[in-house]
């Protein structure tokens, strides 16, 4: 959802209990025994009921290469935080 444009729709697969279409979906993103407090991650709509779906996750990392060896290179920059690694 991070690289999501403002404004813009996007469309996800979720796994739980089955449920009609245009029923509301609210993610949330920790919700511990010992913390009072939790966060809102997603909210949308069930657009269908699928049993059978593909998942496809297409990704393109940019960063800088630091160090290189024969068949491995730790690369610099990739991320900015731990949530996104």
């Amino acid at each position: 959802l991070k690289y999501t444009p403002e404004h813009m729709h996007c469309h996800a697969t979720f796994y739980g209990h089955q449920v009609p279409p245009n029923t509301g979906i609210l993610a949330i993103q920790r919700l511990s025994g010992n913390i009072p407090d939790f966060r809102i991650a997603a909210t949308g709509v069930a657009l269908e009921l699928d049993a059978s779906f593909d998942i496809v996750k297409k990704l393109k990392l940019v960063g800088t290469p630091s160090k290189i060896y024969r068949n491995t290179a730790f690369i610099s920059g990739m991320f900015n935080s731990d949530l996104e690694v």
